[in-house]
């Protein structure tokens, strides 16, 4: 198979951020989070300071249910759902329009399994 990334980390940290941005990007929505189900961020293709805001609000969320949708301060929608790795329930965060945010986290889950795996 043809390689069709046009950066490539050998981190698994840096691959996810890339990935998240790629994805993001694609998707026209403003961002895409990972996070454990405590709220510890995991990975982002934010800054830092709002990355952790998002993970934290995406596991005080997270207990309506495997997939939910929240108005952020800002009115944006963030669309979260859960996901397992290895026994350990994840979350998977996108914020922007709805129905492009739905579109990235598929597309996003699929990558996120890829890294995890293979790295």
């Amino acid at each position: 198979m043809a390689e069709r990334r046009k950066a490539h980390s050998t981190f698994k940290d840096r691959s996810l951020e890339q990935w998240l941005a790629a994805v993001a990007a694609r998707n026209e929505i403003r961002a895409l989070t990972v996070a454990d189900n405590h709220g510890l961020l995991v990975a982002s293709c934010l800054a830092a300071a709002e990355a952790e805001r998002m993970a934290a609000a995406a596991a005080r969320h997270a207990a309506r249910g495997a997939e939910c949708t929240v108005a952020d301060d800002e009115g944006m929608t963030i669309v979260i759902q859960s996901f397992s790795w290895e026994g350990e329930r994840l979350l998977v965060c996108a914020k922007g329009d709805e129905a492009h945010s739905r579109a990235a986290l598929g597309e996003a889950l699929a990558g996120i399994h890829r890294i995890l795996e293979d790295g």
